[in-house]
């Protein structure tokens, strides 16, 4: 289930929600002052992914990274 970040034009909330995404454009109630006017916003992870330096294969250590010996 994708995580979704909306933002309250009334008190300037971020509320953090986990929905499904057939749900992403529906209503959300900000959970700091109660009005129902909360839009979907861009989380601010989501920009960052694919900006890396563009090599390809990381450094670091992952589930299946490397040469492991499995064929």
């Amino acid at each position: 289930m994708p995580f979704f970040v909306y933002h309250c034009p009334d008190c300037g909330a971020e509320i953090e929600l986990l929905r499904p995404a057939s749900q992403r454009d529906e209503p959300v109630r900000c959970e700091a002052c109660g009005s129902e006017r909360a839009t979907r916003s861009a989380a601010s992870f989501a920009s960052a992914l694919g900006s890396g330096s563009g090599g390809g294969r990381s450094s670091g250590s992952s589930c299946g990274g490397g040469g492991g010996g499995f064929t």
